[in-house]
């Protein structure tokens, strides 16, 4: 729409979000929680997961027989899962090209193994030219990019911003040289905002989180509850604290759950949270009995954290949640590690 230069009208509803500046006209997706129990039903149905793809070596023991749902569940209708679906624009009489500026391949698999390829089969679809690259972390970088799709014609940037400042220098060149931006999936909170924001609830992301783990911690009968949050630049992860912590706080504030810490993890680092829930769990002699795990990344990080010393989270159900229903925070979940995730529709998210 905005390489053709129509109105968002018809594709927001009228919704905005404030950046703090701006009301940024908002295109707002509904998450799905996903557990063991609808594994089948969302993410596969869904085409976002395949069983091949999950249930290797060791998964694989957890995973359906070949009689069940592997074999049929694959081919599920897409609406079967919930996920929101937009239809594939027609691009024709379209002039420019689209540049999409990911943010790195280290804080989340799905940037580069289901983003990518997700953006590459709607433009390939709507017949639009395109370019999709990857700034790894690098803020500067980033810049550098947005620069040279600029300069090589582009009409629109789709970006993923590494923090709100430098998005919002790149938000202001491109307006600069007329070039539309939509923040994608993260959005900028500085500077007079994007042409729209293309994301999920994602405080309600955070509540979905909570709506999992809430009746897990409540079964247990002395819960010590750690937060480790994502990457403190980023707003999405304000946000989804935000949404968990409604659901904690009230248990918090009557004693009923202690709450043992509450951490940031710098740039979503995988490793960094290692290192991180290591030491809340020195800091806690061990005693951590359920963990808000911002993502997949974060909570494969406190899955390996426990299981260096030596407590299985399965086996001592301790219940951890996650989100982008990675191939890896799947294959938690059917192990009995990480009791559920939230699944985003990549492709709704591309789509639109």
């Amino acid at each position: 729409a905005l390489l053709k230069g129509e109105d968002l009208d018809a594709l927001t509803g009228g919704t905005t979000l404030s950046n703090g500046t701006s009301d940024v006209p908002f295109i707002a997706l509904e998450p799905i929680g996903v557990t063991k129990d609808n594994i089948a039903e969302t993410v596969i149905a869904d085409g976002f997961r395949t069983w091949e793809e999950v249930c290797v070596g060791d998964f694989a023991a957890f995973c359906p027989s070949e009689d069940g749902a592997m074999a049929d569940d694959g081919d599920a209708m897409a609406e079967d899962s919930g996920a929101m679906t937009f239809p594939i624009p027609d691009a024709s009489g379209a002039e420019g090209s689209i540049w999409v500026l990911l943010p790195d391949s280290a804080s989340s698999a799905r940037w580069e193994t289901d983003d990518r390829r997700f953006f590459e089969e709607v433009f390939d679809e709507a017949g639009v030219d395109y370019n999709i690259v990857n700034a790894e972390g690098d803020a500067r970088t980033q810049q550098t990019q947005a620069e040279q799709a600029i300069t090589s014609g582009a009409k629109v940037l789709l970006l993923v911003n590494l923090d709100s400042g430098s998005g919002a220098a790149i938000i202001a060149a491109a307006r600069e040289a007329d070039v539309k931006v939509v923040d994608y999936d993260r959005l900028t909170v500085e500077g007079e905002g994007a042409d729209v924001y293309v994301s999920f609830d994602n405080v309600k992301v955070g509540a979905t989180m909570a709506g999992v783990l809430e009746d897990l911690i409540n079964a247990q009968d002395d819960p010590q509850v750690a937060l480790l949050n994502g990457g403190p630049t980023d707003n999405n992860a304000t946000l989804f604290r935000d949404g968990y912590v409604a659901t904690a706080q009230p248990y918090f504030d009557s004693g009923d759950w202690t709450l043992v810490d509450d951490q940031w993890v710098d740039g979503w680092d995988n490793q960094t949270a290692l290192t991180v829930f290591e030491q809340m769990l020195t800091a806690a002699d061990g005693n951590i009995s359920a963990v808000f795990a911002a993502n997949d990344g974060l909570a494969n990080a406190v899955v390996s954290a426990y299981k260096n010393a030596g407590v299985s989270p399965a086996e001592a159900g301790i219940p951890i949640s996650g989100q982008d229903a990675t191939v890896g925070g799947i294959q938690n979940i059917l192990a009995g590690d990480q009791a559920m995730t939230v699944y985003k529709s990549i492709k709704a998210e591309a789509q639109a």
